[in-house]
């Protein structure tokens, strides 16, 4: 080959690394200006284009297609569809009052509570229009409502399972007592448990030396 075709070649080795280059940038700027979540909702509406071709299929057959989809399903997708529906259903906010949580709180204790409608249309019934709250009725009532041993129990159940809750929830101290007191501020503080998760180990026997007045 002479001077001229290799010449050739090179210049045409380079327009098309140019082309594939220019094709690249392109590409990334389209793919930049993309939404975040462009991919994950592309791939939802290719999975529910996908369902509906094999939903008809199934239906063009005969067959039942919640069935067909269930039997495709296992034990952990039910239980993360199931979790995914309860924090759907009662969603947590976060903190935003003290009134909001206590409501909260008293929604999700008698949640699963069985109101006896009996014994509601019995006391009803019995107390009149002292049955209902009001400003006098804390003075009327604790001497005539009598609580039921199972109200008691499920009571002291209840404050068991918030007690046993609250072991295993620990606030972060800002100052271990069982700790040397390293510091003169916060901001020292900081900076010598860095040095100590970097250097501790190799400073340790000195430290212990210098305690016990054996260091030389």
């Amino acid at each position: 080959m002479d001077a001229k075709a290799r010449l050739a070649a090179l210049k045409r080795k380079r327009m098309e690394a140019k082309t594939a280059n220019h094709r690249d940038v392109v590409e990334e700027d389209r793919v930049a200006k993309l939404p975040a979540n462009f991919e994950a909702k592309k791939e939802r509406a290719q999975y529910e284009l996908s369902e509906i071709e094999r939903k008809k299929e199934i239906e063009a057959a005969g067959g039942n297609y919640e069935r067909a989809k269930m039997l495709n399903k296992t034990a952990l997708d039910l239980e993360r569809k199931d979790a995914k529906r309860k924090r759907t259903k009662n969603p947590d906010p976060g903190f935003i009052s003290w009134e909001d949580n206590t409501a909260r709180q008293y929604n999700r204790l008698t949640r699963d509570f069985k109101v006896d409608m009996e014994k509601y249309e019995q006391e009803k019934q019995e107390y009149g229009d002292d049955f209902y709250a009001g400003l006098s009725t804390a003075s009327i009532l604790p001497g005539r409502l009598k609580d039921s041993e199972e109200a008691k129990s499920r009571l002291v159940n209840v404050v068991k399972a918030q007690i046993e809750k609250r072991k295993n929830f620990h606030r972060r101290r800002m100052h271990d007592e069982d700790k040397d007191i390293t510091y003169i501020n916060e901001r020292n503080r900081k900076f010598n448990e860095k040095i100590d998760r970097s250097y501790s180990k190799y400073t340790q026997e000195i430290k212990q030396n210098l305690e016990r007045g054996t260091a030389i």
